[in-house]
């Protein structure tokens, strides 16, 4: 019968259902191939193959992975334990639904494939989770988070032309901002006190930009909220951090009486600073209520009287399932142009437990930050700031980015020690910590890069501008990777210096113990240490 030789004997005097049922339960693994037998019955691999309802969410995502292509199985290693990742790799090439070569890697069988396609999760899903990347995914507690390379701020500060001074220059005035988790954090905070200083002197009520944070629980956005209410000098800090979900009705904005009349108004909007906790989980009436406070605008029409609105609104929100800033937000493109978004889950915050509160203890001991008065209203440096804009942020990302409202922020600045110009830079500096989260700022921009950029030639009397004429079309080493280079030498320079100091002592104390081996060594006879060498020790005495 041409199967399994030790059974031969008890084939013939059995059934055909009954011989091919023992094969299983004896071998304990499924038939691949077809079974031929002499009476040229045939049966499919389909029949006794394990099907694909039966994979393991293990298996679905290695043969997902490696559709296709040739690859290496080491970036799963972050989503699969290393050891259940390669025993189930090799389960897998026992069946013969995935490949394996020492040199290329791993890739999934046309059976593999169609196994996965019966799977109730289907490839779709395993697909479109390729499509991202090698790399480009975390698992992390249950969640999928995405990678992003940090943001090269040495080259966006060459960009710009920013001293050290000027990027130090609120730090210095408020030091609790130094103990914020991140540079985003601190960047966020920032932005928020020089846009509550713009609203305190307005020139304009319109382009008046507020704050959206959204991300994961144990990201810092409540406590942000409650470190600019303290840098601002809030009385009750608990009062301005609103709970969205226990607001109802028109609670958020003013009552009108039968007459028409404004009855009441909530205190909280005369405060230099309000945050919206939790917004995803207020009703519809409460964001309704809430609307007014996201239009972008200090001054509101209600009926026949004018309202001004001075607090700048802070958005705090967990997200939705989705791949948009939209899906997770659910706020639509008209409130995301009047809005700085922030998205918290891209950033890496180590130690949040350790280092959050400190933030907060230290702002709470010093107290606010006097608030100045705009010393200018950067208007004159408009084009300057559009054309940074371009070289900085995507075409996508431009279109949600109010350049008048950035104008106001960098105004606020003004009043802190920075001149006109400094603040458009800075406000910049700020701004691509908070659009790189989104994936707005330009690839160039991002650590790792290594293809060459344009950069603005370097002035000491004025603003930096633009490099024209045939200077323009001169290729210029990227600011990355003059900063590498840069790195490179400090290092190897430190290496060198660290072994001169460290063995000097050592090799003075050598030098003293050979002169005195030499001038023991010739008080004594040659003819009586030559007979204790070795031959090839002897070769060396000779040279």
């Amino acid at each position: 019968m041409g199967l399994v030789s030790t059974w031969e004997s008890s084939l013939y005097s059995m059934g055909l259902v009954q011989v091919l049922c023992l094969l299983i339960r004896r071998t304990g693994s499924p038939i691949v191939g077809t079974v031929v037998l002499e009476d040229r019955v045939e049966i499919e691999p389909n029949t006794f193959l394990k099907g694909g309802r039966d994979m393991t969410e293990d298996e679905r995502r290695i043969l997902g992975f490696c559709i296709g292509k040739w690859t290496h199985l080491a970036v799963l290693e972050e989503q699969i334990p290393r050891s259940t990742l390669y025993r189930v790799a090799r389960k897998l090439c026992g069946r013969k639904w995935l490949l394996h070569r020492r040199a290329r890697g791993y890739m999934t069988t046309k059976r593999g494939t169609q196994l996965l396609e019966e799977s109730p999760s289907g490839v779709e899903r395993l697909k479109e989770d390729k499509r991202l990347g090698k790399g480009d995914l975390v698992e992390k507690e249950g969640k999928r988070k995405p990678k992003t390379r940090p943001v090269n701020l040495i080259a966006i500060k060459k960009l710009l032309e920013l001293p050290d001074k000027t990027i130090n220059c609120l730090s210095s005035l408020y030091p609790p901002l130094k103990k914020a988790p991140t540079p985003t954090h601190e960047a966020v905070i920032e932005l928020i006190w020089a846009e509550a200083c713009s609203r305190r002197w307005p020139i304009t009520h319109d382009h008046r930009l507020n704050f959206l944070n959204f991300g994961d629980i144990f990201t810092w956005k409540t406590s942000l909220a409650k470190f600019c209410a303290y840098m601002e000098g809030v009385k009750d800090v608990d009062s301005c951090i609103i709970e969205s979900c226990t607001e109802r009705g028109r609670s958020l904005w003013v009552r009108r009486g039968a007459s028409g009349a404004i009855t009441f108004k909530r205190d909280i909007l005369e405060m230099p600073l309000v945050c919206l906790d939790d917004y995803g989980d207020a009703d519809t009436e409460a964001k309704k209520a809430a609307a007014h406070l996201l239009r972008g605008r200090t001054k509101i029409p209600v009926e026949n009287e004018m309202q001004m609105i001075p607090c700048v609104t802070i958005v705090n929100l967990n997200p939705k399932q989705g791949d948009t800033i939209f899906k997770k937000t659910g706020f639509d493109k008209s409130v995301i142009r009047r809005v700085m978004p922030c998205d918290m889950d891209v950033i890496e915050i180590p130690g949040l437990i350790k280092v959050g509160q400190k933030a907060l203890d230290a702002a709470k001991i010093l107290g606010p930050l006097k608030m100045e008065e705009p010393a200018s209203s950067c208007v004159k440096y408009r084009e300057k700031l559009h054309n940074y804009s371009e070289k900085l942020f995507t075409e996508e990302g431009r279109n949600y980015i109010d350049i008048e409202g950035l104008l106001n922020i960098a105004r606020g600045f003004t009043g802190h020690g920075f001149t006109a110009s400094e603040a458009i830079r800075y406000t910049l500096y700020k701004a691509s910590l908070l659009y790189h989260t989104l994936g707005w700022l330009r690839a160039e921009w991002c650590e790792g890069f290594r293809e060459e950029k344009p950069t603005l030639r370097s002035s000491k009397t004025s603003a930096p501008e633009e490099i024209e004429g045939e200077e323009k079309a001169r290729k210029v080493p990227s600011a990355t990777q003059e900063h590498i280079q840069v790195a490179q030498k400090t290092k190897e320079f430190e290496e060198k210096r660290k072994i001169i100091m460290e063995f000097r002592p050592k090799y003075k104390r050598l030098m003293d113990w050979i002169r005195w081996v030499i001038n023991h060594f010739q008080d004594l006879q040659k003819d009586e240490i030559w007979n204790f060498l070795l031959p090839a020790e002897k070769e060396k005495c000779i040279t």
